[in-house]
Formats: C-alpha cells, structure tokens, sequence
C-alpha cells in the first residue's frame, strides 16, 4: 500500500458496498420504467380513435406522449 492510498475500514466498507448496491438497483428500477413507457406508447399508438375515445385519451393523445422524453412519465400532459 503506497503513502496516498486511504485505508477504509471493514464497517465503512460494508455501507459503502450497500449504498452502490441500492444505487445499481435504483438505477434497474429506472430502466425497467423507461421499457414499461416506451411499450405503453407503442401500445397506445396502435390503438383506433375510437378505442381512445372510450379510454378518455384525445386523438392527439398518443403523438403528445411519444414527443415527451422517456424520463417524463408523470401526468397526462396531453
């Protein structure tokens, strides 16, 4: 071990692991997300105007969702 290495205790250790693990898992949880909106989008794209019109979403509806970002998956901004 040279002069500039840190030394992290074993305790330190275990809560830093854990806290990269969370982070992975929060961030797998944000990609599955992302693929649940993008196959809903697809999904709603392919729905006929009548079919909108019973679910209550305007003609429009569809396009105003797939213009959003993939992250912006709150609301019904259409």
């Amino acid at each position: 071990m040279n002069s500039m290495s840190i030394r992290v205790q074993p305790r330190l250790r275990a809560v830093l692991g854990l806290s990269l693990i969370r982070s992975v898992q929060a961030g797998l949880g944000s990609i599955s997300a992302a693929i649940a909106a993008r196959e809903t989008k697809r999904q709603l794209a392919g729905l006929d105007r009548h079919t909108l019109a019973d679910i209550g979403m305007p003609l429009n509806g569809p396009r105003s969702l797939a213009s959003r970002p993939v992250w912006d998956t709150a609301g019904h901004g259409w």
